[in-house]
């Protein structure tokens, strides 16, 4: 009798020493492999960026409608910080690669960021952004730098992308203002009277 009440717990001790062999090994994967949900991606169409711990830039890309420009430059930028900064965007940039702008299509802006901010690029009530983009013609890529007083300079190859993909079908660039010329009076000789 005594053997009976040992074989229970011969096979409740060999099936949890079992089961903790089965955990051990099954998460020995992640030990071996990086979670991937830890790591930062972009999950979009765009491209992400970082200055330094300061500011980080999501979902960087330019819409545009046309093949020749110009396009809406999109994303977020926010402000990682306590305190308020500027991040200035310019295509004043040589990317291996890619085409630099020509004088006539260089653009740069200065993005205003207060503590914690982030501010939409390019949407509706969002930071309007039309660039040029005769350089990086839709399908291409398009060179930007972005940088901050406090973080320095970061260099990225934004996806210039065109509205055939539903999300993007309502994206056009803010119409450039035309300058037209206001006619002005013409002073006219008014006769005076004569001394006869």
């Amino acid at each position: 009798m005594a053997r009976a009440t040992r074989a229970p717990r011969t096979v409740t001790s060999l099936l949890a020493m079992a089961a903790a062999a089965l955990m051990l090994t099954l998460s020995g994967c992640s030990a071996a492999n990086p979670i991937t949900t830890g790591t930062p991606y972009s999950p979009s169409d765009g491209v992400r960026l970082a200055l330094g711990s300061q500011v980080s830039a999501a979902n960087l890309m330019v819409v545009s409608p046309s093949r020749a420009g110009p396009g809406v430059l999109l994303g977020a930028l926010t402000n990682r910080t306590d305190a308020a900064t500027t991040v200035t965007i310019t295509n004043k940039v040589a990317i291996d690669g890619l085409a630099a702008p020509s004088s006539s299509d260089e653009f740069t802006v200065e993005v205003p960021l207060a503590a914690g901010q982030t501010v939409l690029l390019g949407t509706p009530g969002g930071f309007s952004t039309s660039v040029p983009i005769s350089n990086a013609p839709v399908g291409g890529l398009l060179g930007l730098a972005l940088s901050t007083p406090e973080s320095g300079r970061q260099q990225v190859s934004v996806p210039v992308l065109d509205g055939t993909l539903p999300e993007y079908s309502t994206i056009s660039p803010s119409p450039t203002p035309t300058l037209t010329a206001t006619p002005t009076a013409t002073p006219t000789a008014t006769p005076s009277p004569s001394a006869s």
